[in-house]
């Protein structure tokens, strides 16, 4: 097998994946929402909105049991995209496949991408409007629509949760955490 040379045009690489095992990242409620929001500031350079990172943390909570059933600190259960040329990727029960990430913030970082490729889901994201997200997203085929129902309900319900439990919950955390480092 011949080396590949970075200068090659792309595609005459051959796809680089390997399959590694899926292993449990669990991530706290606040952490997922600082990462997602770290990652987006990283990525578009400016803040999210509340909406959106609400939006953002309903989703990837949804996906992964509040971050304690996340694998491989892969955010939204996302698969490989057509242009992935190199990802690992994990195995689901199911035969899924979904890309592992070496960090939390590539997880989520690559959420953002894929959040964003749904255009009518990201215009949900924007003005906070749950059902039509999740509706959104089943017709760009993010998740089963045997499940839209309870998909539906549920985005509305972890939205909710976001704004009136998680951020309030770690902006407190935030300001113990200033507290003690002034005090």
């Amino acid at each position: 097998m011949q080396p590949i040379i970075m200068s090659q045009p792309v595609m005459a690489q051959q796809s680089l994946t390997c399959q590694v095992p899926r292993t449990k990242t669990q991530i706290s409620e606040t952490e997922m929402l600082r990462v997602l929001k770290s990652s987006y500031v990283e990525l578009y350079h400016k803040e999210p909105t509340k909406n959106v990172l609400a939006m953002a943390w309903a989703q990837t909570a949804l996906e992964t049991g509040h971050g304690t059933l996340m694998f491989n600190k892969n955010f939204g259960n996302t698969g490989p995209r057509k242009q992935d040329i190199k990802y690992e990727y994990f195995l689901t029960s199911g035969g899924g496949k979904y890309v592992s990430f070496p960090t939390f913030k590539d997880g989520a970082t690559a959420y953002w991408m894929v959040a964003r490729h749904c255009y009518a889901a990201w215009q949900a994201f924007k003005i906070g409007d749950p059902e039509e997200a999740a509706h959104a997203f089943k017709r760009c085929n993010y998740y089963n629509p045997n499940v839209e129902d309870s998909y539906v309900k549920n985005m509305r319900h972890l939205y909710w949760h976001a704004i009136k439990t998680v951020m309030p919950k770690d902006e407190n955390e935030r300001r113990q955490e200033t507290s003690k480092n002034s005090d």
